[in-house]
């Protein structure tokens, strides 16, 4: 559940897409499974969707190397570029 949460950051679709996965766990075969734990890590995990766009996590905090989109434009002292 809490890698679901971490992918797409709401209770409600995280709990749908391990609900899903549950569901496609029972019906696989077991005998196939090497690795059931990480069969379902892989399932929960493509199952969730994407949101387009996501804050930066607390943990990694903001991202590097990325200006204001009105500050890189104006170049390093201030002034538009001509």
């Amino acid at each position: 559940m809490l890698l679901a949460y971490r992918i797409v950051g709401s209770h409600n679709d995280a709990e749908h897409a391990v609900q899903a996965a549950w569901l496609r766990a029972r019906s696989a075969d077991p005998a196939q499974l090497v690795n059931p734990e990480g069969w379902l890590t892989t399932v929960t995990a493509r199952l969730c969707p994407r949101p387009a766009s996501r804050p930066p996590s607390p943990a990694r905090g903001p991202a590097r190397g990325r200006r204001h989109p009105r500050r890189a434009a104006r170049g390093r002292r201030g002034v538009r570029p001509s």
